[in-house]
């Protein structure tokens, strides 16, 4: 977990999917996604399932204040992108 100026991350769990999924499916989301379109509680379910087998490619959860999710930040290589922090 990182903590600073008031923003805390920390990998995502299980429990904040709803908001995570909220989140990636609003289309105003999409135009920083690589894939667009709606997921499904299924869908997710197996993309975290592959996060935990794969190393490389790390999700976190970012909060303003110690609630729901207010973004998540991706990590793959040497790329880094930033979904949402405006709610």
């Amino acid at each position: 977990m990182f903590t600073g100026e008031g923003i805390v991350c920390r990998p995502i769990e299980e429990g904040e999917f709803g908001k995570v999924r909220a989140l990636r499916n609003d289309s105003s989301t999409w135009m920083q996604l690589t894939s667009i379109g709606h997921i499904s509680a299924e869908a997710q379910a197996v993309w975290f399932g592959g996060l935990q087998d794969d190393p490389s490619r790390q999700y976190f959860a970012v909060f303003k204040e110690a609630t729901d999710p207010d973004g998540v930040i991706h990590c793959e290589g040497d790329f880094v992108g930033i979904i949402r922090m405006d709610e």
